[in-house]
């Protein structure tokens, strides 16, 4: 039996009247529903256990979630998020150099619809261009798809010829995770070229070019959204912005004043306070230089996980990676239990759909617990070691299944997720 100690101890907080607050919650719910107390203890400490190598992944800044589990659902106030909604408004300005935001949506999705029942007229089209690598949420327009290759990025040339025959309304790009990030001043001009809306979805990169290390959508794009749970280090929550066309008329009305309205409308004016609290705190948390760090890290980490599974034999889709996003593709005979595999030895993967047996590993979570190249040259070895030992393709043998499982163990145990209360002090397995 080997037992592994997962999780630090964290230092006693400063005292806090909301510390009592959260403190209280969790009691009564442990003695009102037990069960669904236990499958929350449960999915906390999942994240103990696994290496999460998928989006989102890593848990959110601690104090962004104290914020949803402290705060009530509306303000006292009723018609505004007051100075909460004020704060979150100014850091999203200042992080991604905006003229206009919105914060109010309570996801990625919802700021996506939201901008698109604004913008969208009576049978205007969507032209939607994405890598395939998941279906777009959320179909309530007239979408034309322009599916690109997973192992080309973003096809330019194509996207331009498909737009002048398609002559849509809203050129709609991004959202889903992919090694490669798109030349946005590209976009703009094939959108302009057809008298389109450009809509960019950063939310994978959004620490990225919250940073500078990538770049930003904002000054490109008429609109720019994001999903503060996938990009950010926070819980849900969803931002719209806008840089130098927030004053571009559309229909008459300059693009921010439209934004604003259909917010007023869709929110009837009760924003959620736990979620503009929380996109708040993720906000100023991307403003400090330890995740400007920690996101540099991650960057560096996954071009060398690439570059291990390349040494190791595996072909790396795209070549590589200009972000935390690693696309490898696997033996045929081994590819479609990639995933399972991988999960025996407590690593979280996500296979790419499409017909080629491809996975993808997003380092962000590796990033936050602070592995730097070596610790993801280890990772690599490890899947490669789990895979290779899977005897018909789905199963693993018992040694190579306790021996990598063991290893992914000790890596978790040095590299605890910061400010991250285990649900257990102690872990034992076979």
């Amino acid at each position: 039996m080997v037992e592994l100690r997962l999780g630090r101890a964290p230092a006693a907080p400063p005292s806090s009247p909301l510390a009592a607050v959260a403190a209280a919650g969790a009691q009564w719910l442990a003695e009102d529903d037990p069960r669904l107390h236990a499958l929350l203890v449960a999915e906390h400490g999942e994240r103990e256990e696994n290496l999460v190598l998928r989006a989102p992944g890593p848990a959110p800044d601690p104090t962004a979630t104290a914020c949803g589990a402290v705060l009530p659902a509306d303000p006292v106030s009723g018609v505004d998020g007051g100075p909460v909604e004020r704060l979150a408004l100014e850091r999203a300005r200042s992080v991604f150099g905006a003229e206009y935001a919105d914060v109010r949506p309570n996801s990625g999705a919802e700021a996506r619809s939201l901008v698109l029942d604004a913008v969208l007229g009576p049978d205007e089209v969507v032209l939607d261009a994405r890598l395939g690598t998941r279906p777009r949420d959320g179909r309530a327009h007239r979408t034309v798809e322009h599916l690109l290759a997973v192992g080309e990025g973003f096809d330019h040339d194509g996207l331009a010829a498909r737009a002048a025959r398609e002559r849509p309304a809203v050129l709609l790009c991004g959202g889903e995770p992919h090694p490669l990030t798109p030349d946005f001043a590209r976009l703009r001009a094939i959108a302009d070229g057809v008298g389109a809306l450009l809509v960019v979805d950063i939310s994978h990169v959004a620490g990225l070019a919250a940073t500078g290390l990538l770049p930003s959508s904002v000054d490109h794009a008429h609109v720019t959204t994001l999903d503060v749970a996938t990009g950010l280090p926070g819980a849900r929550g969803g931002v719209v912005l806008c840089g130098r066309d927030a004053r571009t008329p559309v229909r008459g009305t300059p693009l921010a004043d439209l934004l604003a309205a259909r917010t007023s409308r869709e929110r009837r004016g009760t924003p959620d306070l736990a979620v503009l609290a929380g996109t708040a705190r993720a906000l100023d948390v991307v403003r400090g230089d330890d995740f400007r760090e920690e996101v540099l890290r991650t960057a560096l980490g996954a071009a060398e996980l690439a570059a291990e599974f390349a040494l190791l034999g595996h072909r790396v889709v795209t070549g590589g990676t200009d972000n935390h996003v690693v696309f490898v593709e696997l033996p045929a005979d081994v590819g479609p239990y990639a995933v399972d595999v991988l999960r025996e030895v407590n690593l979280v993967v996500d296979r790419v759909p499409g017909p080629d047996p491809v996975i993808a590993l997003d380092v962000t979570s590796a990033g936050r617990r602070g592995f730097d190249r070596s610790e993801m040259r280890h990772v690599a070895q490890l899947a490669d070691e789990a895979l290779k030992g899977a005897r018909t393709g789905d199963r693993l043998d018992r040694f190579t299944r306790l021996s990598v499982r063991d290893e992914v163990l000790r890596l978790l145990w040095q590299f605890p997720l910061p400010r991250h209360v285990p649900t257990t002090r102690w872990r034992t397995h076979p």
